[in-house]
């Protein structure tokens, strides 16, 4: 038997035990009827789901882990090319082994636990080492940034996005990775073997309206050459780059601040009527007013005199300041003529002291790394602060738990802080 039949016949019998059915590995469930490449999309949509989901509220640990398990999704259809058509249970073990770990991921994703996630980003690259021909054909390990603020302004300096991995043909002339944005194909500024960077401009992050945030999907098209014994091919591997746009501003914020003053009101006292008759026999009396809380002004107390009888009456103040005004009086009876009688009332001014809070409303909104000082005295503000991610929380106190926002309290002020972006998005 000459070598290049040996060689076909044991290819054949090759094929044909690749193409039995294969027991099922546990975790694969309903992806085992289904073409590789389709339980691939299946997997991949759910993964988009969840980063997106993960954007909305900036959970940094699971946009990361998701962006993790793409890859290992993007890897796999670049490594088993060939077999993307081929019904999942039929696949050897091992490939059916690592479906059902990036099912597993997919599914942790779905539970958004920050365990799951560390987790799931640890196992990124060991899936990675243990496929086939890693060292022949692309591979993405690690992607940067899975997020990042938008902007508007044509001025803003772009996103750099790298890419680290294995492209082992990226050197040669023809095979230089491109990265498509919408409509665009963007060139590497920087491109070695294992290490991609791009810039893209931060408009492709627009947020729509009536939307938090934004989603975006880049693809990294990265030739390659298939060698076999007879002829070397051009291909092509697709990865898929998830990037997800936040807002310029961490939220809204409203200060209300408090503060107390005291002030001086002035105020006419009319007293009610008093009355001192003599008709009967003579009269002394010292005659005092209402007790008074506020102070009384003395160069403004008088008696008002509503109505006199007789001549020979006389009066003098003996109080003309707190608690009450009072005056002395003495009225003559007279047989024949016209006794002494009086009908009046005092009048005054007191002070009354005043006192209350202005109240104060501001809105301000920072953006990430931002602060302002707010004259105010501790214990006289509330903060109120509606985040991006629909959080709602109140401060009246400093407050370094939040993790968008921190509100501290200097002397007499308070300083509220945004958080630098790239730190809320590890958390």
């Amino acid at each position: 038997m000459s070598k290049m039949f040996r060689l076909i016949a044991v290819g054949f019998v090759v094929l044909t035990m690749q193409s039995q059915p294969r027991a099922q590995v546990p975790g694969i469930g309903a992806l085992g009827g289904l073409a590789l490449g389709a339980a691939l999309n299946q997997v991949a949509d759910r993964v988009d789901v969840s980063v997106e989901k993960a954007g909305t509220v900036a959970n940094g640990v699971l946009i990361r882990a998701g962006s993790e398990v793409n890859a290992q999704i993007d890897n796999l259809r670049v490594a088993y090319a060939e077999m993307l058509d081929r019904t999942v249970n039929t696949l050897l073990p091992a490939i059916q082994n690592q479906l059902a770990q990036i099912a597993s991921d997919a599914a942790a994703l779905e539970n958004k636990t920050a365990a799951d996630a560390e987790r799931i980003a640890a196992l990124a690259q060991q899936t990675a080492n243990i496929l086939p021909l890693s060292n022949k054909r692309p591979q993405v390990a690690r992607i940067e940034p899975s997020y990042e603020v938008y902007s508007a302004d044509p001025a803003a300096p772009p996103i750099q996005v790298t890419v680290d991995g294995n492209f082992v043909d990226a050197a040669d002339a023809g095979f230089t990775p491109t990265l498509r944005v919408r409509e665009q194909t963007v060139q590497p500024v920087h491109l070695t073997t294992q290490h991609l960077m791009f810039t893209v401009p931060r408009s492709v992050l627009q947020i729509a309206a009536g939307k938090a945030t934004s989603y975006v999907q880049l693809q990294l098209v990265t030739p390659y050459k298939e060698r076999s014994l007879l002829r070397t091919k051009r291909r092509e591997a697709t990865f898929r780059l998830l990037l997800n746009g936040i807002p310029t501003s961490p939220g809204i914020l409203t200060i209300e601040t408090r503060t107390p003053f005291s002030t001086t009101a002035r105020r006419h006292v009319v007293t009610p009527q008093f009355n001192l008759q003599s008709d009967r026999d003579d009269h002394v009396a010292e005659i005092c007013g209402p007790n008074e809380t506020a102070a009384i002004d003395p160069n403004s107390v008088r008696v008002v005199f509503e109505h006199v009888e007789g001549t020979s009456w006389t009066q003098r103040p003996t109080r003309v300041n707190n608690p009450s005004v009072c005056y002395w009086f003495r009225t003559e009876h007279h047989g024949p003529g016209t006794s002494d009688k009086l009908w009046w009332h005092y009048e005054y001014d007191v002070s009354d002291t005043v006192t209350g809070v202005n109240t104060n409303h501001q809105a301000l909104t920072l953006g990430w790394g931002d602060s302002q000082v707010i004259p105010v005295s501790a214990g006289q503000f509330t903060v109120t602060f509606d985040g991006f991610d629909g959080s709602h929380q109140q401060f009246s106190a400093a407050d370094h738990a939040n993790r968008f926002i921190v509100v501290a309290t200097e002397g007499n002020a308070l300083r509220i802080s945004a958080r630098p972006v790239a730190g809320i998005l590890t958390q």
